[in-house]
């Protein structure tokens, strides 16, 4: 699919060690009244830190954190790697259990001597009668069928096929006088991430300096930590980059592991990552994100167990495709599955962020369009593919508890940061002035800097419930 077109100018700013006179002169920015013709035509996105202003933020005192998760469902079963052909009524058969259905290297598998099983597909019972875990990664047990005169088949076979689903229904017959069968142990998973340093800077030279412009800055907007409102146009926008670039690296950057890099960090990894390691992810047609689709993904979600709020930020096509078709096949129809609203928790600031909400089930999505996953709308530049392009995200609004210390709990989607240390600090935001321009003047060279710096990242607790819904 082609990108957007449009007349956006580039490059829109330029990369040197300071601003001087001539950059300033360039831009024809003098005093109030000229900043007031200027036209602010590209906004900032930062998703992260709408989270932060409601709540989902937690400080942290050192960079590397780390949380534990179950591994898997309560209940256990296994599923069946080659077919038992035309079992006799009444007989034993042995089932050798496929490679995922074991843990540990293939060491470990939920069978044991005793239990009561059942086959998915045909509801027929039986009892394990001995196990074998003498070959890693193909453990196997005979089984034997409950009822006198059955056999041990798949639903509408004269065989127990391959790949059959076999459930492990505890020991439910135990008899009079009963013993002791094996314990089944819960798997608990430990995971980590690091905050990365996420810094901005800008020097100014005396010239430029001198060229003030004065920020008639929007209702509601304030510079980042706390301090009043800055006095030179390029300060204003490096802010908006900085609180841009925080929100990309913590949606879709990942760590640094290669070598010889400019710097030593190790980095974040963001939610994209995340969710493409241990999440899900659903495609669909182009042009075709129906109900059926929906339907589909909410499926999904019951088995995750998803919270029933989601926020789904989608790129600029996948909206279209969103109203165009889901609404398009639905609108007008008074027995429709779905309500479309308002947001829903902290309905105002869904609102007020931009979040349309529509009910599709029991799920209830709060729909976010995310221009700035285009690389068109964040460069203007038009790339043949992008990465981000019919792409979205969807994001559960529910909590998860600390597998190992159920007193935890936590938001499904959480930003961790560190307190920087020292300077004016304020949303996890260190801003610090340097150069001999300076309110409190440093150093012997005339310019005037200002530098910002966070350490941040994400925790995804419960990223099976988490989903990338994309074209192909």
């Amino acid at each position: 699919m082609p990108g957007i077109s449009n007349s956006v100018p580039q490059p829109g700013a330029i990369s040197q060690p300071y601003g001087d006179g001539a950059l300033i002169s360039l831009l024809q920015l003098a005093e109030k009244e000229t900043y007031r013709g200027l036209v602010q035509r590209y906004g900032n996105q930062d998703y992260t830190f709408f989270l932060e202003t409601y709540g989902h933020v937690e400080t942290i005192e050192s960079q590397e954190f780390e949380w534990w998760e179950e591994h898997g469902k309560l209940h256990q079963g296994f599923t069946v790697q080659t077919a038992v052909t035309a079992p006799a009524a009444n007989a034993t058969v042995t089932v050798v259990l496929t490679a995922g259905s074991h843990w540990s290297s293939g060491a470990k598998s939920p069978i044991y001597e005793g239990v009561s099983v059942r086959i998915v597909s045909s509801g027929i019972e039986g009892v394990i009668m001995t196990v074998n875990k003498g070959t890693a990664g193909a453990h196997s047990c005979t089984i034997r069928p409950k009822k006198a005169g059955s056999a041990f088949v798949s639903a509408g076979s004269a065989n127990l096929l391959a790949n059959e689903v076999i459930e492990i229904k505890g020991n439910v017959d135990a008899g009079e006088r009963s013993d002791k069968l094996d314990s089944t142990l819960e798997i608990l998973d430990k995971y980590s991430n690091t905050t990365t340093e996420i810094r901005a800077d800008l020097e100014i030279t005396d010239r430029a300096a001198m060229q003030k412009v004065w920020p008639n800055l929007p209702a509601g907007a304030v510079s980042i930590g706390g301090l009043r409102p800055y006095t030179h146009y390029n300060l204003f926008k490096t802010e908006k980059r900085f609180l841009n670039d925080t929100d990309f690296k913590l949606l879709f950057g990942d760590v640094q592991t290669n070598t010889a890099m400019y710097t030593n960090s190790v980095g974040s990894q963001g939610v994209i990552p995340v969710i493409r390691a241990r999440g899900n992810t659903s495609t669909y047609t182009g042009g075709a994100l129906n109900l059926a689709k929906i339907q589909e993904i909410n499926r999904g979600n019951d088995v995750e167990g998803t919270a029933a709020y989601i926020h789904w930020l989608m790129d600029i096509f996948q909206s279209d495709d969103f109203d165009n078709t889901l609404f398009g096949e639905l609108g007008g129809n008074a027995n429709a599955p779905f309500v479309y609203g308002g947001g829903a928790s902290s309905e105002q600031a869904s609102i007020n962020y931009g979040f349309g909400s529509i009910r599709v089930g029991d799920y209830f999505y709060q729909k976010k369009k995310m221009p700035m996953f285009n690389a068109e709308v964040r460069t203007g530049l038009v790339p043949t593919t992008d990465e981000f392009r019919n792409f979205g995200v969807q994001i559960p609004q529910g909590t998860t508890r600390d597998a190992k210390d159920p007193k935890k709990v936590y938001a499904n989607l959480t930003i961790m940061r560190e307190t920087p240390v020292g300077g004016g600090v304020r949303n996890g935001i260190k801003v610090w002035e340097w150069g001999a321009n300076a309110d409190r003047p440093q150093g012997s060279l005339a310019t005037h800097g200002i530098s910002m710096q966070s350490f941040k990242a994400t925790r995804l607790a419960g990223a099976n419930q988490f989903r990338i819904v994309r074209a192909v």
